[in-house]
């Protein structure tokens, strides 16, 4: 079994069974050439852990995709370079590696690459104003020949601090983010926190305006301002 296997974000989250291609990835850190001989659903539940009817409707899933078939006993999943051009991730795994544990791995190191992601916009987005190294000239203007000026991508400038933008990251809903988010943090695979400023006394609601949620704390006399939530990843 490898050590780690490559996935590809774009397949995962745009997929409208997201497990099934997790499961597709899961599958590849099995074995390096992606070869099932004498494939059974039963035979792959044992090697998975998961039901036979759930194995049966993923592969089902990603047979009818094209991005594996079943030939003569044989299950083959196709080269994940043949069937995506986006960059790939790494996602490490080991032997005792649990289809859960993949799959919320995975969960983390999407939501890392895509801070990264919106880290590197916001870095090309603010050169213009101080570019004195021939390097950076090169980097903004290749930049602004692959996005454009001004490009929906490059107003992402902020680290993902919130369980909206996870679910809208996922397309799935908030309710599913928040529940992801908390298992990602009993895994130990991140930490959240909650972003709270304290004033003192009374703040008239133009101050805070487009600074996060507010209210009034009687009993301390203060009023809180929520910023949001600040998401770690440690995996």
């Amino acid at each position: 079994m490898k050590l780690n296997t490559y996935i590809s974000p774009e397949l995962i989250i745009n997929a409208d069974n997201q497990k099934a291609m997790i499961f597709f990835f899961y599958l590849k850190s099995k074995y390096d050439n992606s070869v099932f001989y004498g494939y059974t659903p039963e035979k792959l539940s044992q090697l998975t852990g998961l039901a036979i009817n759930t194995v049966r409707k993923y592969v089902g899933y990603l047979v009818r995709k094209g991005y594996a078939k079943r030939l003569n006993g044989t299950l083959w999943l196709k080269s994940t370079y043949k069937i995506s051009n986006e960059r790939l991730i790494k996602v490490d795994t080991r032997p005792w590696t649990t289809f859960e544990q993949f799959m919320h791995r995975v969960y983390a190191a999407i939501i890392k690459w895509n801070i990264t992601k919106q880290a590197f916009h916001y870095e090309m987005k603010s050169l213009p104003g101080n570019l004195k190294k021939k390097i950076d000239v090169r980097k903004h203007r290749n930049y602004i020949r692959t996005y454009g000026k001004y490009t929906k991508e490059s107003e992402l400038c902020k680290p993902i601090n919130s369980i909206r933008q996870i679910a809208r990251l996922f397309n799935r809903s908030q309710g599913w983010a928040q529940k992801m988010l908390s298992r990602l943090v009993k895994m130990k695979y991140a930490t959240i926190s909650q972003q709270i400023e304290g004033l003192t006394g009374y703040v008239p609601p133009k101050y805070y305006t487009g600074f996060g949620f507010a209210y009034f704390n009687k009993h301390r006399g203060i009023t809180c301002i929520h910023h949001g939530t600040l998401i770690k990843l440690t995996y």
